[in-house]
């Protein structure tokens, strides 16, 4: 992301920045002094932040229906502010410096890190969070390359938000929120034409209005209510957020993960999984004598297959 300011209503620029790589909040002693003594000089306003906060949240339909995101957990749909409302907040508020970023993927466990920072230089108060994502398949196989990528900058999208969203009160952040779903739902007299631009968005993301429907289990759009939008709505953002994935969400496949799949099925697939990918010859004769032999486990197994895959990508790197 890039840096951004903004000034304040007598002139100066308040110390408002965002960074999505390196350490977000790193500086000198010097520069934290200077930086937290023009913030006590400077203070925020909170009515004209909220105002402002408001203003921009609510300032176009677009804006406001990206400032919010719902998704679907265990059978429930999970509501909040979206990351567009964050850096909202972030600009409104002044005298605050707010960062990601992703940590070196964790291969063996399957894990990429982010690390979301975020510091209110008026009140001094520092937050630090950590988002988790896990960059193995249902089946228990390890992302490629390109895929970790994208994980790891939707874990980066999440903790940066979330570090924002601790630091400023959720109950100003709330009162603005609100006021998005106001604006960003609508009226039944605005139902159709909102509705129509739903499924031009979703379009956009291969998702059609067939899939629409069966997701929301009704049979015909008119059926898709203002509540039925508003989940939608919510819904593109978490897509769109990096919250979740339209695979995840549409088209997700039925739980298979390694635990639920045999070890000799685990094996057949592993061997092929060799094969196709070329990752075959880099695994050690130890390694093959343990994948014959009878004290093999899943964990093992998956283990062999992630330490072949580094090697061969090692060995490409060399060349």
């Amino acid at each position: 992301m890039e840096e951004k300011s903004l000034q304040n209503q007598e002139g100066m620029q308040d110390i408002t920045e965002v960074q999505s790589v390196g350490n977000a909040l790193a500086t000198t002693p010097q520069e934290y002094d200077i930086q937290i003594s023009t913030a006590k000089r400077y203070p925020r306003d909170i009515v004209k932040v909220m105002a402002e906060a408001e203003s921009m949240a609510t300032r176009t339909l677009k804006i406001a229906q990206n400032c919010f995101y719902t998704l679907p957990r265990a059978g429930k749909d999970i509501e909040g502010p979206s990351i567009r409302l964050a850096e909202i907040f972030m600009s409104s508020w002044g005298n605050f410096k707010a960062g990601a970023e992703s940590l070196k993927p964790d291969l063996i466990n399957g894990t990429v890190t982010a690390v979301g920072r975020a510091w209110d230089l008026e009140k001094n108060i520092q937050v630090e969070i950590s988002t988790v994502r896990s960059i193995r398949n249902k089946q228990g196989y390890l992302f490629k390359d390109d895929m970790i990528a994208v994980t790891a900058k939707a874990a980066i999208s999440v903790a940066f938000r979330q570090a924002i969203f601790k630091v400023i009160p959720s109950a100003l952040v709330d009162e603005v929120y609100q006021k998005c779903l106001e604006v960003a739902v609508g009226t039944k007299a605005t139902l159709p034409e909102r509705r129509t631009k739903l499924f031009d968005a979703f379009e956009v993301m291969n998702v059609d209005k067939k899939t629409i429907l069966q997701y929301l289990k009704i049979d015909d759009e008119e059926n898709l209510d203002l509540g039925k939008l508003k989940l939608m709505l919510g819904v593109y953002n978490a897509i769109d957020g990096g919250d979740s994935t339209v695979k995840e969400i549409f088209f997700s496949e039925p739980e298979i993960s390694a635990d639920a799949t045999s070890l000799a099925d685990l094996l057949k697939i592993v061997k092929q999984r060799a094969k196709d990918e070329k990752w075959d010859a880099y695994i050690k004769d130890d390694e093959k004598k343990e994948l014959d032999g009878k004290d093999l486990t899943k964990a093992k197994l998956l283990e062999i297959e992630d330490n072949a895959k580094r090697r061969m990508d090692m060995d490409k790197g060399k060349k």
